[in-house]
């Protein structure tokens, strides 16, 4: 954090030695201007007004202190040129200043200016824009105080912001946003610019059956949340399923003969969006239980943690407890043995990203709030947040928001290191989840974490250059079988109860997509799929007319993707539908009898 640093040098006007006014004998205004350009640049401009609170006093002098990097430095008052002296000092550029006005009277305003060209303002990461705003040190002596950025529209949107801005808005081809006095007192201001961040992922693991029988087993895949979307463009061998669990894991599953190894690639591209997205399959939260209670690492009936939980009772009074409590020390890797909510509690002074996730999740279950733990990977530039290099994931909470009946992620130990940024109201653009534990506490562990080759090649993840569409095909397969007859009265059906199975055996996800279910030419059933993840699987309980069936038509399901029409046809199969026949024995013969004395009497009566 660069700050500007603002002292007075003045003089009585009758004859008096020179010495340092306070800022008390004036008002001060300044309105400082960013303007940057497509290459993250700043022209900065500092409009500053001083006006005297006494008739015996002027300022004759000023200085202030700039960015070290600044270039093009200008300073002038009304009359001409006011920089007198510019001096490297402590990694910043003073100046000093001498003002050719004299504004002598209880009053009288003194206006000049400041502007220089700020070549490394906003850094670019990934997709992303980002810069802290400075901050006057002594922002309480300003009377008033405003920043004014102009932003590009090649920006995109304003994604994140810690302090809510006075304004924002859009002007023509750029962005305008204002922060006053007010918002630069709540903390720093830190401000992000983007309308997604996309990582490019590769992951490997190795699987192998020690045992003497076929074995299944799991492996996590990045997952689709409230904050994130993946596209799958790798996965070899293709699992047998994907399942999401209950905690929002999507856990691929395969099935291993005795003595088998195999090898597996996944890679595809995570979509980072700045505010959630409340998806339905995501936030069925059906039984809060699970997530209230106790574990080894979160001791939610911890007396301990019980009393502080009653006292801090919400979601935010815990997180600004946490944030506030514990003491990022940074640690080799070596030594980062986890230690629990009740452990981070009692000794505050050593913490990374576990204690800080580990409290904020025990206290807020001990409250009554249901909470899981993140485990993934969040980009930074700042080593002593990421100790044990890139393979040293970060770990933040999750928890329900039940206003908006939805997960929300948070994330307290970046709320601490960056000197008090605000990251419970909104996230940033960094964080990529990998797995997520809610009903265990450390499982499923994530990826990187199954090759006993340690091969740096089994977990990587680097901003995308190019970005993936899902334009994979779907691929479905329709498995339609009998549940059940319901019969009328006596023998004859009257409807025939059927699930049709449909299994998705691609990597193409689907979400929101209306489709129609065909037998024969009638429309038989339409729906929507609001999820169906890869190798996923779902079925449709059908309630038709024996009578369809007659002709031995099949089903077909029928839906527009990306406006491109999709149709996948399963007959019944020839077992099921001989074993349906039998069934239908009786209503055929009777429909056969009802044709035969139909065709008898209409014989009968041509023959008369």
């Amino acid at each position: 954090m660069r700050y500007i640093l603002i002292f007075f040098l003045a003089l009585f006007i009758f004859p008096r030695p020179t010495f340092s006014a306070s800022l008390q004998e004036f008002q001060m205004k300044e309105t400082t201007i960013y303007s940057l350009d497509q290459r993250g640049a700043a022209h900065v401009k500092q409009d500053i007004t001083l006006v005297n609170n006494f008739a015996d006093i002027y300022p004759r002098e000023f200085v202030i202190s700039l960015p070290k990097g600044a270039t093009n430095v200008t300073a002038q008052d009304g009359e001409g040129n006011i920089l007198k002296v510019k001096e490297r000092k402590n990694g910043s550029l003073v100046l000093h200043l001498r003002f050719n006005q004299k504004s002598v009277g209880k009053g009288q305003r003194l206006i000049f200016s400041v502007g220089y060209f700020w070549p490394d303002f906003a850094r670019r990461r990934g997709r992303v824009w980002h810069f802290v705003l400075p901050s006057p040190r002594q922002i309480k002596a300003f009377n008033n105080y405003q920043a004014i950025i102009n932003v590009p529209n090649s920006f995109h949107n304003l994604a994140h912001s810690s302090i809510r801005p006075a304004s924002n808005l859009l002007l023509g081809q750029q962005r305008r946003i204002i922060f006053k006095k007010q918002q630069f007192q709540q903390g720093p201001i830190a401000l992000s610019f983007a309308d997604f961040q996309a990582f490019d992922f590769t992951f490997r693991y190795q699987l192998e059956n020690l045992g003497s029988e076929r074995q299944e087993q799991i492996i996590p895949l990045p997952p689709i949340t409230n904050y994130q979307n993946v596209i799958f463009k790798v996965i070899s061998p293709k699992p047998n399923s994907v399942t999401i669990s209950s905690d929002g894991n999507w856990l691929a599953h395969y099935y291993l003969a005795s003595k088998q190894q195999i090898n597996i690639i996944a890679s595809g591209q995570v979509f980072v969006f700045p505010k959630p997205e409340k998806k339905p399959f995501y936030n069925s939260l059906k039984k809060s239980q699970p997530f209230l209670m106790a574990t080894r690492f979160w001791p939610a009936a911890n007396k301990n943690i019980q009393r502080k939980a009653k006292e801090l009772k919400t979601a935010r009074n815990i997180y600004n407890f946490v944030v506030n409590h514990l003491h990022y020390k940074l640690t080799s890797p070596g030594n980062l043995q986890r230690r629990g909510g009740l452990e981070a509690l009692n000794h505050p002074q050593v913490a990374v990203c576990t204690e800080f996730t580990d409290l904020f999740t025990s206290l807020a279950r001990a409250a009554g709030i249901p909470t899981r733990e993140v485990e993934g990977y969040a980009y930074t530039n700042n080593p002593k947040l990421r100790p044990g290099g890139f393979r040293v994931l970060h770990a933040w909470p999750e928890y329900w928001d039940r206003a908006r009946q939805m997960w929300i992620e948070i994330d307290p130990t970046w709320g601490n290191t960056t000197g008090g940024i605000d990251y419970f109201s909104s996230l940033d653009l960094n964080h990529f989840a990998l797995v997520i534990h809610g009903q265990n506490d450390n499982r499923p562990a994530p990826p990187g974490s199954y090759s006993s080759l340690q091969d740096k090649n089994d977990f990587q993840i680097t901003f995308a250059k190019t970005l993936l569409s899902a334009n994979n095909q779907p691929l479905l397969e329709l498995a339609p079988f009998v549940q059940s007859l319901q019969t009328d009265y006596g023998f004859v059906p009257k409807v025939v109860n059927l699930n049709l199975q449909i299994n998705n055996r691609s990597l193409r996800t689907l979400s929101n997509v209306p489709y129609n279910v065909y037998f024969g030419n009638k429309a038989v059933h339409r729906g929507r799929f609001e999820f169906l993840p890869l190798f996923g699987r779902t079925s449709l309980k059908l309630s038709l007319s024996p009578l369809l069936f007659l002709g031995k038509p099949q089903f077909q399901l029928r839906f527009t993707l990306e406006g491109q029409p999709f149709v996948f046809a399963a007959p019944l199969p020839q077992s099921v539908y001989i074993a349906l026949l039998i069934k239908l024995a009786p209503l055929i013969l009777v429909v056969l009898a009802g044709f035969a004395i139909l065709g008898l009497g209409i014989y009968k009566l041509s023959r008369h």
